[in-house]
C-alpha cells in the first residue's frame, strides 16, 4: 500500500515538473517574441498567433 502511494506521489511530481517546464519555456518564447516583434513580419504575427517560428 505504501509502495502504491509512493508511485502516485512520484507521478504527481513528474506531471508538475513537466507543466512547470512547459510554462517556463512558453514564457521565455513569449518574452523573446515581444522583444523581436518590430522585426517579425505581419504574416507571422497573425498566422501563428501564439506558436510562431522564427526563420532566418
Amino acid at each position: 500500500m505504501v509502495g502504491l502511494l509512493v508511485i502516485f506521489v512520484l507521478l504527481a511530481i513528474g506531471f508538475a515538473a513537466g507543466y512547470g517546464t512547459r510554462e517556463l519555456v512558453s514564457r521565455r518564447r513569449h518574452a523573446e517574441y515581444l522583444h523581436l516583434q518590430p522585426y517579425v513580419s505581419p504574416e507571422l504575427r497573425t498566422s501563428y498567433a501564439g506558436n510562431w517560428v522564427m526563420t532566418e
